[in-house]
C-alpha cells in the first residue's frame, strides 16, 4: 500500500511540475491592435514555446485579463476607453511593462518603458524582420518577466538600411543600384535593352516575410521580359528613383508617393512621361470583398485610392486579399488571376512607347441618342471635336485610312455607318446591314470571347435576363446563322463605335445613369469586339458621359464580376471628360480604370445686341453723354420713337 501511495504522489508531483512549467513559466505578452498580418509574421518568427503572444482586440476587450501579463504592447492607438486606461494603469502598478507603438495622441501614449529598455525595443521595431522579432520577444521574457530558463542571450538588434533596392527574399537588398544590377546579372535575370519597372511598397521592405503578392507580381513582370527593381524606404525615395530612372512605377499605395518635399517626385515622373500604376490590397477577406458593393470605404479608401490620385496614379486594381493561414491569421495573398491581368495592363501601356503611331489601334466609343439624334457629351461639341482629334492623329502619323477631307462628309459618314438603332427597329436593322458597314459577329465567336473575358456567374445572369445569345437586340439571322450587328465607322486603324443601350425597356436617363441589371448581349459584344477581334491598343470614351461606368456593381476595387472591368480591362482606357463634372469623372476613373483627359467648356461671353436694338442702345448712350439741351431733346424724341416701334414700353410693363 505504501508503494501505491508513493507512486500516486510521484504522479501528482509530476502533474504539478508540468502545470508550473506550462502555465506559470511561459511569458505571456498581450499585443493590442496588432493586425493579422503582423501576428502571422510574429508567430512564424517565434521559435520559443515559452513565449506566448496573445492578440487582443482593441474594440472588444477592456484589457482586464492582461493586468498580470509581464508585457503589453499596443500598436497604432487612436482612442482608449476609460476601462482600458484603468486596466493599463493597474498593469503598471503590478510592475508589468506597457508600451504604445505609434500613438496618435498624447492622451493614449501609455508607457512605463524607458532608458535602455526603450532604446532596445525601438531599435527592434524600427528594423522589422524575423530576427528582430525574436530579439524583442526574448527581451520581454528575459528582462520584463525576469526569466532565466528557456531564454537566449540578449544581442543587439540587427539594423537594416532603410532605403534599398531589392527583389525577392529578405537577404538580397542593396543600398547601391550598381550592386543590385550585379546581383541581377549574376542570377541571370537581366534582359539587355528591356524596359525597367520599379515597384514601391509603402508598407513592406525586404525583411517583410508576408508579401508573396508582390513576389508574384515581380515574377510575372520578369516573365514578360521586363527588368524589375523593388524600392524600399522614404528618405531617399526620390533620389533612388532618379538614379534608377525606370520606364514605369508600380506603387502599392498608402498616402502620397511623395513623402516629403512637395510634388518634386510627381513633377519628375510627369516630365519623363513615366506612368504611375496603383495595384491595391483588399483590406478584407476575399469572400467578403466579392460580396461587398462598395469594394473599399472609409479612411483606408482615402489613403489608398483618393490620395494617390493626387500624384497621378491610375488603375486602382485589386490584386490581393486576406486569406486565412494555417495559424488562423488573415494574411495578404494574390487573388487568383488578378496579378496576371494587372501585369498584362502594365505591359500594354508600356508597349505604346515602342509601337509606331502608324501601327497603333484606337477604338473610340461615342454617345448619341437613337435614330438621327445628335451626338451627345457634357460641354463638348462631339462631331467637330472628334473630327479635330482624328485630323490631329493623322498629323502625328496615325493611320486614318480614308478620312474625309471636310467635316460635312465626315459627319455624313458617321451618321450612315454609326447610327444607334432602338431595340424595336428590326426593319431598320436590315436596311442598315445593306447600306452601312457594321461588324457582324457570330454567336460562336462571341461565346468564345465570353469564355475568356467574363466570370461564368456574370454570363449566367446575362442569360437569365436576356435569354440565350444573341438575344433580340442588335441581332439578325442570315442564312440560318445568328449575328450581332455592331455599328462602327473605320478610318484605318481608328474605329468609332456608338455606345449601345446598356439596358432594354428602360428610359434613356435610367440607362445612362445606371440600371442594376446585367447588360444585353449586344452591349457586351460591342466592347469585346475591339478587344478580341481588332486587338485594339487603346479604348477611349469621347465626352461625358457614356454608360459603362454606371453598369453594376462595385464602386471601387472591382472584380471580374463587375461589368466595367469585365468589358474594358486589361486594355488601356482613356476618357475625355469635362473638367466641371469632377464627381462623375471620378466614378469613370475608378470604375473603368480610365486615364482622364480633361477639357474646358467654352467660356461664356456677352452675346451683344443686334439690329434695331443695337441702334436703340447707342441712342441711350448718346442721350446720357450729351450736354447740349438741344441734342438731348433730339435724342429724346428718337428714343421715344424707337420705344414705340420696338414695343419697349409694353415689354417693360
Amino acid at each position: 500500500m505504501n508503494k501505491k501511495y508513493i507512486l500516486i504522489g510521484i504522479a501528482l508531483l509530476g502533474i504539478i511540475t508540468w502545470q508550473i512549467i506550462f502555465i506559470v513559466m511561459p511569458t505571456k505578452i498581450a499585443l493590442v491592435n496588432f493586425r493579422d498580418s503582423q501576428m502571422a509574421e510574429l508567430v512564424n518568427a517565434n521559435d520559443n514555446w515559452f513565449i506566448q503572444p496573445k492578440q487582443v482586440d482593441l474594440k472588444e476587450d477592456d484589457f482586464s485579463d492582461y493586468v498580470n501579463f509581464p508585457a503589453i504592447y499596443l500598436f497604432h492607438i487612436s482612442a482608449l476607453t476609460e476601462a482600458q486606461k484603468t486596466n493599463l494603469k493597474k498593469a503598471m502598478e503590478n510592475g508589468n511593462k506597457v508600451h504604445v507603438l505609434m500613438s496618435t495622441s498624447k492622451d493614449n501614449d501609455f508607457s512605463n518603458v524607458a532608458g535602455e529598455d526603450l532604446d532596445y525595443l525601438k531599435s527592434c521595431f524600427e528594423n522589422v524582420g524575423a530576427e528582430n522579432i525574436r530579439r524583442w520577444l526574448n527581451y520581454s521574457r528575459t528582462v520584463f518577466d525576469e526569466a532565466s530558463l528557456f531564454v537566449d542571450e540578449i544581442t543587439e538588434p540587427k539594423k537594416f538600411p532603410k532605403d534599398v533596392f531589392y527583389r525577392i527574399g529578405s537577404h538580397n537588398y542593396f543600398e547601391e543600384l550598381s550592386e543590385y544590377w550585379n546581383y541581377y546579372k549574376e542570377a541571370d535575370l537581366y534582359k539587355k535593352n528591356a524596359k525597367t519597372i520599379c515597384i514601391i511598397n509603402s508598407v513592406a521592405g525586404p525583411q517583410d516575410q508576408f508579401r508573396s503578392y508582390q513576389d508574384d507580381m515581380i515574377l510575372n513582370l520578369e516573365s514578360r521580359g521586363f527588368n524589375v527593381v523593388a524600392l524600399s524606404g522614404y528618405s531617399k525615395r526620390f533620389e533612388n528613383l532618379q538614379i534608377l530612372s525606370p520606364d514605369m512605377v508600380i506603387y502599392y499605395p498608402h498616402g502620397r508617393l511623395n513623402i516629403s518635399g512637395g510634388n518634386k517626385t510627381v513633377e519628375w515622373l510627369k516630365e519623363r512621361n513615366i506612368l504611375l500604376l496603383q495595384p491595391q490590397l483588399v483590406h478584407n477577406t476575399y469572400e467578403d470583398w466579392m460580396e461587398d458593393q462598395q469594394g473599399m470605404s472609409g479612411g483606408i479608401f482615402g489613403q489608398n485610392v483618393v490620395v494617390p490620385e493626387l500624384d497621378g496614379a491610375i488603375h486602382a486594381y485589386a490584386v490581393a486579399a486576406e486569406y486565412l493561414n494555417d495559424q488562423g491569421f488573415h494574411t495578404f495573398k494574390s487573388i487568383p488571376g488578378r496579378v496576371e491581368r494587372f501585369c498584362e495592363t502594365a505591359e500594354r501601356w508600356l508597349s505604346l512607347k515602342d509601337k509606331h503611331n502608324s501601327e497603333k489601334k484606337l477604338t473610340i466609343f461615342y454617345y448619341k441618342g437613337a435614330g438621327k439624334n445628335a451626338l451627345v457629351a457634357g460641354g463638348l461639341e462631339v462631331g467637330t471635336s472628334i473630327y479635330s482629334l482624328l485630323n490631329e492623329l493623322k498629323n502625328q502619323g496615325y493611320d486614318l485610312g480614308n478620312l474625309p477631307i471636310n467635316y460635312e462628309d465626315f459627319i455624313a459618314r458617321l451618321y450612315k455607318d454609326g447610327p444607334l438603332l432602338g431595340d424595336y427597329a428590326k426593319g431598320s436593322l436590315e436596311d442598315f446591314i445593306k447600306e452601312g458597314d457594321p461588324a457582324l459577329i457570330t454567336v460562336e465567336e462571341y461565346e468564345k470571347w465570353i469564355s475568356t473575358a467574363l466570370d461564368p456567374q456574370s454570363y449566367e445572369n446575362v442569360k437569365k435576363m436576356h435569354g440565350e445569345a444573341p438575344g433580340t437586340y442588335m441581332s439578325i439571322n442570315i442564312n440560318d446563322t445568328s449575328y450581332f450587328v455592331i455599328p462602327k465607322v473605320e478610318f484605318g486603324n481608328i474605329v468609332l463605335v456608338p455606345v449601345l443601350a446598356s439596358a432594354l425597356g428602360e428610359t434613356e436617363f435610367n440607362m445612362v445613369h445606371g440600371v442594376k441589371k446585367a447588360p444585353p448581349h449586344a452591349y457586351i459584344a460591342s466592347y469585346l469586339w475591339p478587344r478580341m477581334k481588332l486587338k485594339t491598343d487603346v479604348i477611349a470614351h469621347f465626352g461625358a458621359h457614356g454608360s459603362v461606368e454606371f453598369t453594376p456593381w462595385k464602386q471601387v476595387l472591382l472584380s471580374l464580376r463587375d461589368w466595367p472591368e469585365a468589358l474594358i480591362a486589361p486594355v488601356p482606357h482613356l476618357y475625355i471628360y469635362s473638367i466641371d463634372n469632377i464627381g462623375e469623372a471620378m466614378m469613370a476613373k475608378r470604375r473603368t480604370y480610365a486615364s482622364m483627359v480633361s477639357h474646358m467648356t467654352p467660356p461664356f461671353t456677352e452675346s451683344g445686341l443686334y439690329g434695331p436694338l443695337e441702334e436703340f442702345r447707342a441712342l441711350l448712350e448718346e442721350y446720357t453723354a450729351a450736354e447740349d439741351p438741344l441734342f438731348k431733346e433730339k435724342y429724346k424724341y428718337q428714343i421715344q420713337a424707337f420705344a414705340d416701334t420696338l414695343s419697349v414700353a409694353k415689354d417693360l410693363g
